[in-house]
């Protein structure tokens, strides 16, 4: 728990040069209510949304292993978003139910909205060193923009084992 305060502590402490945070902590703060994981959405110096995939690409680049994608508590992620009712709908009054990829990429052009967000998770073999790294890799985002972020590199490695096999 000790680590996971810490990790929470460093992330909302760090802001851009524009006073941005620079992330958006979906759940508890603190450690009231709060398990070992630590749901986050980066943001660049604009307020920005990052792509989380590619966080998770550069992530898996410094051999750092987090998670993304959409919740896995039905409906949290509507909730940690602010999606609702009415602008789920319009995905599933269609007929057919939109794939992840589909749904990712239409509620942020039709919405600006996000559906997935990164996950930290501390625990039992975590230490000291796996978080400062963390923290290390979470400020490299500062100051900059999701321009200059980019999107996930199509074709390349997504994982360090994609990266090591080469």
């Amino acid at each position: 728990m000790c680590l996971t305060d810490w990790l929470i502590e460093s992330l909302c402490a760090m802001r851009h040069a524009t006073g941005q945070p620079l992330v958006k902590i979906h759940g508890p703060a603190n450690l009231s209510m709060r398990g070992g994981t630590v749901t986050v959405t980066f943001l660049d110096r604009d307020g920005q949304a990052l792509d989380d995939g590619r966080v998770e690409q550069l992530a898996n680049w410094e051999r750092i292993s987090l998670r993304t994608g959409c919740f896995c508590n039905p409906g949290a992620g509507e909730v940690a978003h602010g999606l609702t009712p009415e602008i789920m709908r319009t995905f599933f009054d269609r007929g057919h139910a939109p794939s992840f990829q589909e749904l990712r990429r239409e509620m942020h052009a039709r919405f600006g909205r996000d559906v997935s967000a990164v996950r930290v998770s501390v625990g039992l073999a975590s230490n000291f060193a796996d978080v400062d790294a963390f923290i290390r890799f979470a400020a490299s985002f500062l100051d900059r923009t999701a321009a200059e972020i980019g999107d996930v590199e199509a074709g390349g490695p997504l994982c360090s084992t994609d990266r090591d096999a080469a």
